[in-house]
């Protein structure tokens, strides 16, 4: 039974450090910093790195500051409210690059779409 315990105490090691040693974390990062008039904002996030694009919507939880962990690379970072973009820039990370911070906090809310009467 000892043998048995240390034999799984090894394997347990060793997983933890194949996970450890194979897990990539982002070392770089977009904050957007908005105001309450874009509650209900998307921010989307999107690059070739990233395997589906990070969408984040203003205000949900009251959180107008936002952060997105991204590796070094070329992203885009957009802004849209009633369909309407609000912000559209390229983003690039180099290695030792830490982050960028758009301050959105005076952008004016997008308007609202004019309804069509039939």
């Amino acid at each position: 039974m000892i043998a048995i315990a240390a034999l799984l105490f090894v394997a347990t090691e060793i997983l933890l450090y194949y996970r450890w040693a194979t897990m990539i974390e982002p070392t770089c990062v977009i904050i957007v910093d908005a105001g309450a008039q874009l509650k209900g904002a998307t921010v989307e996030v999107d690059g070739v790195l990233l395997p589906q694009p990070h969408k984040i919507v203003i205000g949900v939880g009251d959180r107008y500051t936002i952060p997105v962990y991204v590796e070094p690379g070329e992203y885009t970072m957009k802004v849209t409210q009633n369909d309407q973009t609000l912000v559209d820039v390229s983003v690039t990370f180099t290695h030792g690059a830490q982050g960028k911070k758009f301050d959105i906090t005076r952008l004016p809310a997008a308007t609202s779409r004019p309804t069509t009467q039939y």
